[in-house]
Order: structure tokens, then C-alpha cells, then sequence
């Protein structure tokens, strides 16, 4: 008899194996890790210089007007942009960028 104890984040799963050789054992081990996670480290997440630029400007409370004021581009460019850095940063809406930045110690 086998006793395999897997830690599973918010869960410990204490599974008892009965008269199974190596294989079958690896096959349950397989079957039981936890799911890796879709979004990638913040390392993997790879912005622009541009992008950066924007996402700093609107951590510091900048409008879309303002940063394309200010970068000297237009509103629909600076729109581009965030989508961009939205989709990168598995974000919705600007205040999951906010959270993804305290997240994350960027900036």
C-alpha cells in the first residue's frame, strides 16, 4: 500500500493506492496537479516601450487625452495602445490594470 499526499492550493487530497505499480501511480499523479496557470509570469509579459510609457501615465492618473497630449498622438492611437496592454495583462477594465501593476511591483 501507497499513501500519496498532494497539496492542491486551498486543498490537501490524501489519496490511498492499493496494489498499483509505478505506471498506474504516475498516471494518477498526472491526473491530480493542479491546472498551471493560464497567465504568464509577469517576466513572459512582454510590453513595449511605448506601451510602458502609456501604462505608467495612466498608473500616475493621465486621461487618454492627456497621455495623447502629452506623447503628441492621437486619442484612437493611445486607445490601440491600452487595448493592447489590456490583452497582454489579461485585463478588462482600467482598474484591473491597477491591480495588475500592485500585483505585480510595477512602476
Amino acid at each position: 500500500m501507497k499513501q500519496i499526499i498532494i497539496n492542491v492550493p486551498n486543498d490537501v487530497m490524501d489519496i490511498t493506492i492499493e496494489n498499483a505499480n509505478e505506471s498506474e501511480v504516475a498516471k494518477i499523479m498526472d491526473i491530480a496537479q493542479p491546472a498551471q496557470p493560464t497567465q504568464p509570469a509577469p517576466s513572459e509579459t512582454v510590453l513595449t516601450k511605448r506601451e510602458l510609457e502609456i501604462f505608467s501615465l495612466l498608473l500616475e492618473g493621465y486621461t487618454n487625452k492627456q497621455i495623447s497630449n502629452k506623447l503628441f498622438l492621437s486619442i484612437r492611437t493611445i486607445e490601440s495602445h491600452i487595448a493592447h496592454i489590456k490583452k497582454k495583462t489579461y485585463s478588462h477594465r482600467i482598474i484591473d490594470l491597477f491591480k495588475y501593476a500592485r500585483e505585480h511591483n510595477l512602476f
